[in-house]
Formats: C-alpha cells, sequence, structure tokens
C-alpha cells in the first residue's frame, strides 16, 4: 500500500533536548568535487546543518578545501585528496553524503567503495549513482552486504541507469519500478520527481505528490541530499530521515516560491522547521 507523506511524519523530527550540545546532535561528512565543483558540497552541507546536525564537515581535495573555507563559517572543511585512505576521523561521523559533483574516475571510484565499506548511513546521490551504474550488479551486492543503512536518492536518469529501465511517466508504474529498485539494490530509494518516491527493500511505499514546480532548478536534489543527511546523523530513522527531507524540502521550495534557487534552501530551514516546532523550541 502506497501511504501519502504530509505534516504527521514531523511526529519523528530529532527536536533538541534542553541539555543538547554539537555532539550529542549528530556528525555529518560531506565529501565535495575538485575546484571547479564545490557548490554542490556546500549546498548539501549547510542543509545538514541548518536541519540540525550539530557537527558538519566537507572533505575535499586540497585546492577545493581552500574554495572552500572561504564560502563557508558554521561549516568545517578538510582537505583529503580522491582515492586516498579515509582520514581516520571518519569513523566518529553517524552520517555520510557523498556523490554531488564529486566526479568520475578511478580515484573517486576507490574514495566511493572504501566509503562504502563503512558501517555508516549513506546518503549516494548525483555522480556517486553514475558509478555505482557502471556496475549495479557488484554495488548492490556491498550494498546488500552493508551492515550500515544505504539511501540512494536518484532522479529519473538516474535511476534508469541504475536498474536498466525506461522509467514510465504513469505514477502507478512508477512506484512498481521504484519498489524493484529498492528490493534489487537492498538499498532505500528516494526516487525524486514532481512526484517523489520513498521505497524499501521491504516494500514500504511513500509518496509526496504536492511538490512546487520551483523546485526544478539546479542543485536542490543536492539540498536534499543534505537534508537527509543531516537527519540520518541525527540518529532518525532512515525511512524516518527520507520522509521528513522530502517532506520539508516540498515545504520549503512553497514557502520561496517564485524566484527559488538552490542556494535559497537552507537559508528558509529555519522558517519553516518553525511552523512544525513544540511550542517552547518556537521563534519569540
Amino acid at each position: 500500500m502506497t501511504r501519502l507523506i504530509n505534516s504527521l511524519c514531523m511526529e519523528t523530527f530529532p527536536w533538541p533536548n534542553s541539555d543538547a550540545n554539537k555532539h550529542s546532535r549528530g556528525r555529518l561528512a560531506v565529501f565535495s568535487g575538485g575546484n571547479l565543483q564545490t557548490g554542490a558540497a556546500r549546498l548539501a552541507a549547510n542543509c545538514g546543518a541548518r536541519i540540525g546536525a550539530g557537527w558538519v564537515k566537507i572533505f575535499a581535495p586540497n585546492r577545493a578545501a581552500q574554495i572552500i573555507a572561504t564560502h563557508i563559517s558554521a561549516i568545517m572543511v578538510d582537505a583529503y585528496e580522491h582515492g586516498d585512505d579515509l582520514p581516520p576521523e571518519i569513523h566518529g561521523y553517524n552520517a555520510l553524503v557523498i556523490g554531488p559533483a564529486f566526479g568520475f574516475g578511478a580515484a573517486q571510484q576507490t574514495t566511493l567503495t572504501s566509503i562504502m565499506g563503512l558501517d555508516k548511513c549513506l546518503v549516494l546521490d548525483a555522480d556517486a549513482l553514475t558509478m555505482l551504474s557502471l556496475d549495479s550488479k557488484t554495488a548492490f551486492e556491498i550494498i546488500k552486504a552493508r551492515k550500515a543503512p544505504t539511501i540512494l536518492t536518484p532522479h529519473s536518469g538516474e535511476f534508469s541507469r541504475l536498474f536498466g529501465l525506461k522509467v514510465s511517466k504513469q505514477i502507478e508504474v512508477r512506484i512498481e519500478e521504484t519498489v524493484y529498485g529498492a528490493k534489487k539494490s537492498g538499498a532505500i530509494i528516494v526516487h525524486k520527481g514532481a512526484q517523489t518516491i520513498i521505497a524499501t527493500p521491504n516494500e514500504e511505499v511513500w509518496l509526496l505528490d504536492n511538490a512546487t514546480p520551483w523546485l526544478a532548478s539546479a542543485g536542490t536534489g543536492d539540498c536534499l541530499a543534505g537534508l537527509i543527511g543531516g537527519l540520518a546523523a541525527q540518529s532518525c530513522a532512515p525511512i524516518d530521515a527520507c520522509k521528513m527531507a522530502v517532506f520539508l524540502h516540498a515545504q520549503i521550495g512553497a514557502f520561496i516560491g517564485a524566484g527559488l534557487i538552490a542556494d535559497d534552501i537552507a537559508p528558509n530551514i529555519g522558517a519553516v522547521l518553525d511552523i512544525y516546532a513544540p511550542d517552547n523550541l518556537k521563534r519569540r
């Protein structure tokens, strides 16, 4: 049975306790592409921080890290060259986002393979999905063997490449295709579109059918990946993180409205969260 995503999903939102600190609110790592591809990681990281993750860091190649450091204040950044051994501190993170403008190639593939070997919740988007599609059979075997959740966030083109399907325009068929993808891959699938579908390997299905078309803009998918990662970092159940992220993404898009670009999403997260916040946490 397909269930609609609505405001009831916010019942599981990880509102901070009165004694919360930056470490108790979760740690999110985001991996960036090269020096000309830093924007996507910054979008994801900013959304992860705004949604509540207490400690967010971007790992980027040295030149890219220098660029990122001039554009952010609340987000930490560390130099990491694609293909190198993962930094030891990565084991202290609760969730990781990789893929937005990450790039392709042997070095990036090495990093992706290493990350998939971690027992951490992973959000794989964009270029990570394209690399998985190069050998999807092996990728799905790795995902199914992982001890931690994997969340894939494809748009229809990426979904088609991953699963070898021509995605239908009929929503009933798209739902069936998304369930097939979740079962085949062993991952939670967030199949993005005008009607976003979330499916789990055990055939739970959720549908958002009222997203605003203003979200049809470059970079908004990177923001969604960051929202999911930020919620997962706060120890939300993966399916809850996906539902809340998809719901809030749509609500923020509607709140911003005409003229929306991806840079607008993170600064407006707080205003939309305030609508659903308990009285003791509402803005005064």
